[in-house]
């Protein structure tokens, strides 16, 4: 058996929609929290932990819809 592609899933539209929405909220949190100053938002280090969490996410999401390995 191969790997099902992720963007077929059922799960796949919803968990982008809530994560979506989820990263969009602690972005506009993060950026209350440096006052909207971009050059504190690029030092803050709970901005530093949102942007790996932006590359991590789609990453694990898509090994996770895809299926087990073949076997």
């Amino acid at each position: 058996m191969m790997f099902e592609n992720p963007l077929t899933s059922p799960l796949f539209t919803p968990v982008v929609v809530r994560l979506g929405i989820l990263f969009g909220v602690t972005f506009l949190v993060i950026l209350a929290v440096v006052r909207g100053k971009i050059r504190l938002l690029v030092q803050n280090i709970l901005f530093k932990r949102w942007r790996t969490w932006i590359i991590i996410t789609p990453i694990y999401l898509l090994a996770v819809l895809a299926g087990s390995f073949p076997s």
